[in-house]
């Protein structure tokens, strides 16, 4: 497995991160940072049909920092984690996310200038388990500036303009990405507000092929005292152009709406429902709880919805559950693939320094083209220790387990890890 990603990522990757790490001491604003330490044992480490056991050791580094430097509102939020393997069933490699994002108002309230990135270890392939060799890393840096023009006190214009670049660290194809986005909005009440929206891109894959996406929608939205809700609904064009072949054409009726509501003080229910059009390098992932297959390349439209439900018990314990359905079609070779599935989570505490957790979940996926279907079930169980004040010791057990109608793609494996975590003073 390449462990890098292309040098103009990795140059734009050191940049944003030396700023993030810059900040931590210009600022006296909290800095949450967490060091980790795991051991993990798997009597199946590579998920396949004949098992080969190993050890996993791993070393983490994360913070989480948000603030505002006059003019300059900023956040960072980074995850490192060097892996090694005992057996040498993957090869040693450092594991990263990272999400930066610096607003810098030249002018409060009418003109500023974005800088975000977002650095996100990916699937590679949704048909194959969820390995080292399956992932890689994406990597998505963006820039640029945001003008807004009030009309008067109901009503304003909105115009932005952005260019992306999308580095992939193996499969994928990189990509540079420039968007238009203009809109107006109304106030229609002091809960209420309605836009008209339209949102222009031009995309140039390396080896000079090009898509055209042209998004038109209505939007709204608004917020309660219990509750925030958003949608659009509208048209989305993309027409696709390369030297060698004939210009393509595909128009579909997209939309958008997403609810948090607040039941009662102790639970509250989330809701999201979405068609897009869009392609596989552009920032889909990060904006969703959906992995696309990034051996494809092109147009993709995904079609998703999820609920969750979230409660708090007088015991102070706390539980989830999630459902959620997506498909997702590709039209470089007219494949469709679908997830069903359901999660659990609960966190019981047995005293101020003990805890215990649980989770349960359940996905089936199928694939149109090679007629291949595939059952995942997962189920853990962990305790967590808090040793002292910034030190909590975690021991996690879990077992993971895909059926399949095609034999080469059944697994079963059963893991123990064993982590601790220090949180400095900062």
């Amino acid at each position: 497995m390449i462990n890098c990603c292309t040098d103009r990522s990795i140059i734009k990757i050191v940049i944003v991160g030396c700023l993030a790490l810059a900040s931590l001491s210009v600022s006296s604003a909290p800095v949450e940072v967490e060091t980790t330490f795991d051991t993990r044992y798997s009597d199946n480490i590579a998920k396949t049909k004949n098992k080969e056991s190993d050890v996993e050791y791993a070393a983490g580094l994360s913070f989480l920092k948000e603030d505002r430097y006059g003019k300059l509102d900023f956040f960072a939020d980074a995850d490192l984690r060097y892996l090694f393997y005992q057996n040498e069933t993957f090869d040693n490699e450092l594991e990263a996310t990272l999400a930066v994002n610096a607003d810098y108002h030249f002018i409060p309230k009418i003109f500023l200038w974005n800088v975000r990135n977002d650095l996100n270890e990916v699937t590679v392939d949704t048909r194959l388990a969820d390995t080292p060799d399956n992932r890689e890393r994406k990597n998505i840096f963006s820039t640029g500036p945001s003008y807004t023009l009030p009309l008067n006190r109901l009503n304003n214009l909105r115009f932005t303009a952005d260019y992306l670049r999308t580095d992939y660290q193996t499969e994928g194809t990189d990509s540079d990405r420039y968007v238009v986005n203009s809109s107006f909005n109304h106030i229609y009440n002091d809960y209420v507000t309605l836009s008209i929206v339209s949102d222009w891109s031009k995309v140039r894959y390396t080896g000079n092929s090009d898509l055209y996406r042209l998004e038109n929608s209505l939007a709204a939205n608004s917020q309660y005292e219990h509750y925030t809700a958003s949608g659009n609904v509208g048209n989305t064009t993309i027409k696709a152009r390369s030297s060698d072949e004939p210009s393509d054409r595909t128009e579909l009726l997209t939309w958008n709406f997403s609810l948090n509501r607040e039941i009662n003080s102790d639970s509250t229910i989330q809701l999201g429902f979405s068609r897009e059009l869009n392609d596989t390098s552009s920032d889909y992932n990060v904006r969703n709880d959906t992995d696309l297959n990034y051996t494809q390349e092109g147009i993709v439209r995904v079609t998703e919805w999820n609920i969750r439900y979230n409660k708090s018990f007088s015991n102070s314990s706390t539980g989830a559950v999630r459902v959620y359905q997506n498909e997702s079609r590709y039209k470089a070779d007219l494949s469709t693939e679908e997830n069903i599935g359901g999660e659990f989570s609960y966190q019981h505490p047995l005293s101020s320094f003990w805890s215990v957790t649980s989770a349960i979940s359940y996905e089936n996926s199928k694939f149109d083209t090679s007629s291949l279907e595939n059952d995942l079930y997962e189920v853990s169980l962990g305790a967590n220790f808090k040793a002292m004040k910034n030190v909590q010791l975690s021991f996690e057990t879990g077992y993971e387990e895909t059926l399949s109608n095609v034999a080469a793609r059944e697994y079963q494996e059963l893991w123990v890890s064993f982590s601790i975590s220090y949180q400095p003073n900062i």
